[in-house]
């Protein structure tokens, strides 16, 4: 087995914690398309840029 570290906040599940969190996942899926919601998925990663509040992002520079 790799020995690996992950980043802070994260952590692989396997065994039956994986199995109940697939349940979980499955149920609330089905429960939100049956009221006519649309799965989304987004992106693993983002710019953290993207992330930041309006007023901390960089200006956009002028050209002047």
């Amino acid at each position: 087995m790799q020995d690996y570290k992950l980043p802070a906040g994260l952590r692989d599940n396997f065994g039956p914690q994986a199995t109940q969190k697939e349940s979980v996942r499955h149920y609330l899926t089905g429960l939100f398309q049956r009221h006519h919601y649309t799965l989304i998925e987004t992106s693993l990663l983002e710019y953290g840029t993207s992330l930041a509040p309006t007023s901390c992002r960089p200006k956009a520079s002028t050209g002047s």
